[in-house]
């Protein structure tokens, strides 16, 4: 295949730093407003600059939300630049005359397109509506997260031309490994012939879960799937796009400094080949993965192995990405990934997997599984408040579903312990709670439990909370799914 050693190089070289937050080197700038539609992000640039104020437009996701940021046209390399920087903005009249308050610092890759979006003529054409609330203040994370230094970029490294060969040119049928079926009932809801993508996960305990994405293309588009995710998808050898479903998973080993990135790609029969790589392999392998015999190509690299697999009744294409293991090593993690078929060394994956709802007579249909820790985007989507922080650094399952042809999600924030989720919860109805209760704002009784209810231009949300976990069931704002829609899914859902 075209340019196959450079571009297994490049996945080894950068897929694995964790975040592709960090492929670039970040800088801080001042925020003077984010907005979901794109024209009132303009009327604001527009505005300020009759100030000579100059801003651009960043476009960023967040949790699935596109939002439109006004930044004011200088970067600053730290956080305190950017703070004093802050400060004399809020000073100038500009601001009071304009109504704008609550500035705050936010960063922004250097690969920013948004220089070029000043001058972009095209605007979406929909109906304009409030912007975010612009009381949002700086997201300032508690201190033990303030001490965490910027990380300068990463030094361009260029890739391998060509893969070195190693004294022996081939190994037939590795060691096998102990065959053992995965042990957890998966939902019905997704459907059984794109199962394989969850069922042929590496469960090792040597190995943490870092982020996990399961996308079913039979039900949701590929211009549908988030742009940091796709960026991740180009990076292997697979087209996602071309398969009926895809999962793809990063682990992490702190102690060792190794990491994995696993592609699996579920298609009809024959639709993968081993010929679809033509680059000669060091290392031919069979693995017995569970149920199936993976035909592997193995391929060292100056920093790790890469795995090209696939099962002999083509189906199934698995593409492993390992950062500084050697073959014995990489082959030691396929034995011991594929020992057990057991998921409960991964509570929060074990858990959203299993609170799924089974198939309905609501004509709701799996879409996609995440499952990562909440991020400073969420709290900025929330508006930086109190509740929205102390969820901070915990896990997050969300799993998306076509409701009768819109849009509904269900998402469970593990909280480790019911006490936790409680105070949490409380914190949230508090929140809630202090404005004036209406049909858009008001507690709503779930099952056995007191949950909330609320409509804002952020959506529609149904939350409540359950043994360590605090749910919530939401659909988008413009959608016809209301109330007893979310009700539905949340009376559906096997936790109960």
């Amino acid at each position: 295949m075209k340019n196959f050693s450079k571009r297994v190089c490049l996945l080894l070289t950068i897929f694995f730093l964790f975040s592709f937050n960090s492929l670039f080197c970040e800088s801080w700038f001042v925020c003077l407003g984010s907005f979901k539609i794109k024209q009132n992000a303009q009327n604001r640039v527009d505005e300020l600059q009759k100030y000579n104020i100059t801003c651009f437009i960043y476009e960023t996701q967040t949790e699935g939300q596109l939002l439109y940021r006004v930044l004011f046209d200088e970067s600053y390399d730290d956080r305190t630049a950017a703070r004093t920087a802050r400060n004399n903005l809020e000073k100038l009249d500009a601001m009071n005359k304009l109504g704008i308050k609550g500035l705050w610092i936010c960063t922004a890759g250097r690969e920013v397109s948004a220089e070029v979006l000043e001058s972009e003529p095209e605007l979406e054409e929909e109906p304009e509506i409030e912007p975010e609330s612009e009381a949002e203040s700086e997201l300032e994370p508690e201190p033990e997260q303030e001490s965490e230094p910027e990380l300068e970029p990463e030094p361009e490294i260029e890739p391998e031309t060509e893969l070195d060969p190693i004294p022996e040119p081939e190994i037939e049928n590795a060691q096998p490994v102990i065959h053992n079926e995965w042990t957890q009932p998966v939902s019905s809801i997704i459907p059984e012939e794109i199962q394989n993508c969850i069922t042929q996960l590496p469960l090792n305990k040597k190995f943490q879960i870092e982020e996990i994405a399961i996308i079913n293309f039979g039900t949701m588009k590929y211009s549908e799937v988030s742009n940091n995710l796709k960026e991740k998808l180009k990076l292997f050898t697979t087209d996602a796009s071309l398969s009926k479903a895809v999962s793809l998973t990063i682990y992490k080993n702190e102690l060792s400094e190794k990491a994995v990135g696993v592609l699996i790609a579920q298609g009809e029969a024959g639709q993968f080949s081993e010929a679809d790589i033509e680059k000669e392999a060091e290392f031919l392998c069979d693995y017995q993965i569970r149920g199936y015999v993976l035909k592997s190509r193995l391929y060292t690299l100056p920093n790790g192995i890469y795995l090209f697999g696939t099962t002999e009744d083509g189906t199934i294409r698995i593409e492993m990405g390992a950062e500084n293991f050697t073959f014995e090593e990489f082959n030691t993690f396929m034995n011991e990934s594929y020992e057990s078929g057991n998921p409960e060394i991964y509570p929060p994956l074990k858990d959203g997997l299993e609170f799924l709802p089974e198939v309905s007579e609501s004509q709701r249909n799996f879409k996609s599984f995440t499952l990562n820790k909440v991020g400073k985007d969420y709290i900025e989507l929330k508006n930086n408040q109190d509740w929205a922080w102390a969820l901070y650094g915990h896990w997050c399952a969300k799993a998306l579903f076509n409701h009768s042809g819109e849009e509904i999600r269900v998402s469970f924030y593990d909280l480790e312990n019911a006490d936790n989720a409680q105070k949490i919860y409380q914190m949230y109805m508090k929140s809630h709670s202090a404005a004036a209760q209406n049909a858009d704002n008001h507690s709503e009784q779930v099952h056995e439990t007191t949950g909330w209810y609320i409509k804002n231009p952020d959506g529609r949300e149904l939350t409540f909370t359950k043994q360590e976990y605090i749910v919530a069931a939401d659909a988008d704002y413009y959608s016809t799914l209301d109330l007893p829609d979310l009700h539905e899914l949340a009376d559906d859902l096997k936790i109960w």
